[in-house]
């Protein structure tokens, strides 16, 4: 009688942790590959108002890549990421490219769409003081696999 209630209850959990593992793969699947950057949309704001809009077309190749482990590269350098839910942060360790230093930082975005090839991403970096837009800048990037 023990035996059996004890290989119910590994059973039962062994279901469980196996079904958490394939949630966290299937939510971070989506995002995982190498991804090309085609255009983004950027405005920008001065004194509470929009100052100016612009678009941007990628034609250097520009990319970035996801791994299932947490980690990536871009055109740039290589990176650590989570992407939980909505939100993607990236977190870049400071570094050098063609005698140019970048500090260390953190990128939070939120993923506004993922469908088949094509990934949505918004940052928001507007500035607010007491809940009155001041300045800052939002983007939205469109990149596709």
């Amino acid at each position: 009688m023990k035996s059996t209630l004890f290989f119910i209850l590994l059973a039962t959990i062994g279901l469980i942790a196996c079904k958490k593992e394939n949630t966290k793969v299937t939510q971070s699947s989506a995002i995982v590959g190498r991804w090309s950057y085609i255009k983004d949309t950027v405005w920008v704001y001065k004194n509470g108002a929009t100052s100016f809009m612009e678009g941007y077309k990628y034609t250097s190749g520009e990319y970035v890549q996801f791994n299932a482990d947490g980690t990536g590269r871009d055109y740039r350098t290589t990176f650590t990421y989570l992407f939980a839910g909505d939100k993607l942060t990236i977190k870049y360790a400071s570094f050098t490219k063609g005698g140019t230093p970048y500090d260390a930082e953190t990128e939070v975005s939120q993923v506004t769409g993922i469908t088949g090839n094509n990934m949505v991403l918004f940052y928001d970096y507007r500035n607010y003081s007491n809940g009155k837009l001041t300045d800052g800048n939002k983007v939205i990037e469109y990149l596709s696999k």
